[in-house]
């Protein structure tokens, strides 16, 4: 059975304008720290980080044209999707950190690409039998609230666009912020179901009447995870040899195995995180 990929989660609306080019990119912290030109009145910092790599990734200004930052990438390793063929759910963990400084404040956009299933009728790579869910994490970094119905990608895409890391001008201290995304994996392409079996017994009693009993049978089927075959192999041996008296001899065996695709060359899947610096707009006017 054809897995039922979910993946995204809605972004909130932001109601928040864009600083123009030139001050937004001369906001840009690097690595954390910058310090800007005397006119500006603040800086901003972003960055994303794979729970367990003590290196967070952190954004620069775009360009002068621009009012976003680099995006950055965290990678979800193919090792870790592989898991879910131990029937258990996966859940694995990365966060975005950062701040603003002065009147700005911070958005972010989040897009990932699912691979191309080239075989749609074949699960061949364990990503096309998961249940891939990406939501951000409770306030505690609990990632057990999985959404129930999250939205389907969009041309092999998802974009869960608009998050708030920090609303403008509210953090005056500079303390820098976090927070958690939950990437929710489960295997879903076979899933468990119960298998019904019907007995009927028909008999003829000592006074030539018919006699039937019926019986009903349920039995719960868990199928255990795997991909689906690629094909069959088969070797063959032929063995011949000369006996003493000059006759020859022969055998041949047969031995075949099915083949299966390897889990351990499941490709990683990148999360691709794009800052944006805002601020609130003015009563009667943009920015």
């Amino acid at each position: 059975m054809k897995k039922l990929r979910l993946v995204g989660l809605t972004g909130l609306t932001v109601t928040l304008a864009v600083l123009s080019a030139g001050v937004a990119s001369a906001l840009w912290g690097s690595a954390g720290s910058v310090t800007p030109p005397a006119l500006m009145k603040g800086v901003v910092s972003f960055a994303a980080q794979v729970r367990g790599d003590p290196n967070p990734l952190y954004a620069t200004a775009a360009g002068p044209g621009s009012t976003a930052g680099t995006p950055v990438n965290v990678t979800l390793p193919g090792a870790v999707i592989a898991q879910t063929l131990d029937g258990k759910p996966v859940v694995w963990r990365f966060d975005v950190r950062g701040f603003a400084q002065g009147i700005a404040g911070l958005t972010y956009d989040l897009e990932y690409s699912l691979p191309e299933d080239n075989t749609p009728f074949v699960i061949d790579t364990v990503i096309e039998g998961t249940s891939l869910i990406v939501y951000p994490a409770m306030s505690n970094g609990d990632c057990t609230a999985v959404p129930a119905d999250p939205p389907e990608p969009v041309d092999g895409v998802v974009s869960i666009p608009g998050q708030v890391l920090q609303p403008p001008g509210a953090n005056p201290t500079s303390q820098e912020l976090v927070q958690t995304w939950c990437v929710w994996l489960d295997w879903r392409a076979d899933p468990p179901q119960y298998h019904t079996n019907v007995a009927l017994a028909t008999a003829t009693a000592s006074d030539n009447t018919t006699v039937t009993a019926t019986s009903v049978f349920e039995s719960y089927i868990d199928f255990k995870p795997t991909l689906d075959p690629m094909g069959g192999h088969v070797d063959i041996a032929s063995v011949e040899g000369t006996a003493e008296d000059g006759t020859i001899a022969r055998d041949n065996d047969t031995w075949g195995a099915v083949l299966y695709p390897d889990p351990n060359r499941e490709p990683d899947l990148v999360f691709t995180l794009t800052p944006h610096v805002t601020f609130v707009a003015p009563a009667g006017g943009g920015g």
